[in-house]
């Protein structure tokens, strides 16, 4: 049986994802593609099992996304490897408003229950180091553990 070449836009719809996480992938390297006249293509075959998987995540998430409600401190996965530290009283709301300027879905790594905006600039200061540009921080081990912390239920 022989393999047939996807666009890209198919990959992503078959994936659950945008058809921007598809072409980021193939930006960084993890998904080869080639051109056939003026569209890329992609071969399923090629797609690597682990950007798969990270794919179906992100389409399970992207499906049924539930926030928690409250005052929290949020620590949202966007482009890779970026990280949004950042506070609301209405979440939801929130990354509705992100993710209409934003090329991927949105992903929830963890939160705060009852942050403050304290809390946050604790975060901020504490983070400082791996910040890229305003509320957005370079994902380093260091923001990991305290995502994992959080989503332990670990107290500080």
């Amino acid at each position: 049986m022989t393999e047939l070449a996807m666009s890209v836009p198919t990959a992503a719809k078959r994936y659950g994802v945008s058809s921007s996480t598809v072409w980021a992938a193939i930006e960084r390297g993890e998904v080869p593609c080639f051109r056939v006249g003026s569209l890329f293509r992609v071969w399923e075959s090629k797609i690597p099992q682990h950007v798969k998987d990270r794919w179906a995540q992100a389409g399970v998430a992207a499906e049924q996304p539930v926030y928690p409600q409250g005052s929290i401190v949020y620590f949202l996965a966007g482009v890779e490897p970026y990280v949004k530290i950042g506070f609301s009283n209405d979440l939801a709301h929130r990354v509705a408003q992100l993710q209409s300027g934003s090329p991927v879905t949105l992903r929830l790594l963890a939160h705060l229950p009852r942050g403050t905006h304290h809390d946050e600039k604790k975060y901020h200061r504490r983070f400082h180091g791996s910040r890229a540009v305003g509320e957005w921080f370079t994902l380093t081990p260091e923001i990991q553990a305290e995502i994992d912390r959080l989503n332990s239920g670990a107290s500080i």
